[in-house]
Parts: structure tokens; C-alpha cells; sequence
């Protein structure tokens, strides 16, 4: 049922050109969504708030459970706005099986993470948005991911973090390099070494 009002609301709003759409995504260095929140604010065309906030969780998103992820659904209405607030986090993406419930995707390949998002993409799929809503739609996405961000189609690009700025249609893509893990490197082997020195030397 909220599913079928959150897209009245969309498609009323459409109209006045006044939808925007926050995104802050998190990957952590195994390939796991760490955090996915989506804040959608469009007008309240209605003009009445409601002193109501309501966190229950919708059945299109239950499947965000079944694949060992938590979810969380908020909803503010004021006079002037409406904010609709998805919190997703510890989602393991290898569990949904590249459903298209959830066009996230994330690729470990050698030493790299890749990242595609095609939520804004606007393909063939059942959840497409039309070129003329998507046109309407101002979209702020930011990304932050394990390591070091070598290529992305990204607005803005600083060390692990990236930023996206449209309306229209659009991939998000970007690709890090994962932090290699702590070794055991040349000072570690000769303070072992003294160590060991040492507690000869007292023996003898």
C-alpha cells in the first residue's frame, strides 16, 4: 500500500518539477553494502502535516531482510513537504542473486571494487523511469567506498569518496582499489629480532 501511494506521490509532484533525490551509499572493503540511505523530498500538494512518523517496513522491501540486510522506513510530512527516508545496511549483494529488486552492483575483480548503481539508469526493466520524469528529478548522489577511487564517471572525485549531480538518466559507476592488508614488514621483523636477541642473551 505504501508502495502504491509513495508513486501517486512521485507522479503528482512530477508535475511541479520539485522532486529531489539524496543518496549516501557505503561499501566496505569485503563487497557489502554497509550503508544505502535514499531521502526523497517532494512537495506536499495537499498543505497538511501530520504529526505521525511512520517506520514500518513495506513489503517491496522485505526481501532486504530475507538476504541478512536491515532496513528501515521513515516518513515526514509538513505543510510544504513530504520526506520519504529508506535506510538500508549490511546488505551482502551476492545473496540477491542479481535480482532486479535491487540495481546495485557490486564486483570484486583482482585487487579493484567496482560499483554500478542503475537505479537512474532508465533501462528496459520493469522500474524504468520515463525520460520525461526522470528530466524532473534532481538527483544528489554520494558515494564512499573502501579504497582509493581510480575511475568513476563520478561529478567530483576525493581520495575513497565521489559525488553525483543530475537530472536525466544515469549510471553511477565507479571503481576503487583495495587497501592492501597490513603485512609484516621490515621494522616489525627486526624489533622481533632484538627480541629474540635479547632473551638469549639472557639465558646465557
Amino acid at each position: 500500500m505504501r508502495h502504491i501511494w509513495l508513486v501517486a506521490v512521485l507522479l503528482a509532484a512530477s508535475v511541479c518539477g520539485c522532486i529531489t533525490i539524496t543518496v549516501h551509499s557505503k561499501v566496505d572493503r569485503s563487497g557489502k553494502l554497509a550503508d544505502y540511505n535514499m531521502t526523497i523530498t517532494v512537495p506536499n500538494l495537499s498543505g497538511k502535516a501530520f504529526n505521525e512518523t511512520n517506520q514500518t517496513v513495506g513489503k517491496n522491501l522485505e526481501w532486504v531482510k530475507k538476504a541478512g540486510g536491515e532496513v528501515t522506513e521513515k516518513t515526514y510530512v509538513t505543510n510544504s513537504t513530504i520526506t520519504l527516508i529508506t535506510d538500508i545496511r549490511n546488505l551482502d549483494l551476492s545473496k540477491l542473486n542479481n535480482s532486479s529488486k535491487f540495481r546495485i552492483r557490486i564486483k570484486k575483480e583482482g585487487n579493484y571494487l567496482i560499483y554500478r548503481d542503475y537505479t537512474f539508469a532508465g533501462n528496459s526493466t520493469k522500474n524504468k523511469m520515463s525520460s520525461q520524469m526522470a528530466s524532473l528529478i534532481e538527483v544528489n548522489y554520494y558515494l564512499e567506498m573502501p579504497g582509493k577511487i581510480v575511475d568513476s564517471n563520478a561529478d567530483k572525485v576525493k581520495g575513497s569518496k565521489a559525488e553525483w549531480h543530475f537530472s536525466g538518466k544515469r549510471v553511477i559507476y565507479a571503481k576503487c582499489e583495495l587497501p592492501k592488508s597490513p603485512g609484516f614488514g621490515a621494522l616489525e621483523a627486526l624489533v622481533v629480532i632484538a627480541v629474540l636477541a635479547l632473551g638469549l642473551r639472557r639465558r646465557v
